[in-house]
């Protein structure tokens, strides 16, 4: 399985809290989880399942929102 890892920084208020890591399996041109909710420190690694690798964006339809757009590394 190929691995693509993406550190994600998120401007969130509360508490402050531990670290975690979130795991988001890539799926064609979707992802489970869909949606994923993350604090500053927090680190989202995506796992390639299966389809062809591509970017990670946010928005709708296929439309970026100005919050994140990253591009995946393969880590064989």
């Amino acid at each position: 399985m190929r691995l693509f890892l993406v550190t994600v920084l998120s401007v969130a208020s509360g508490a402050p809290s531990l670290a975690d890591t979130h795991v988001v399996g890539a799926y064609d041109l979707t992802f489970e989880p869909e949606v994923l909710h993350v604090n500053v420190g927090d680190t989202v690694r995506w796992e390639y399942i299966s389809g062809a690798p591509h970017t990670v964006t946010t928005g709708e339809n296929c439309s970026w929102n100005g919050y994140l757009h990253a591009s995946l590394s393969i880590i064989d």
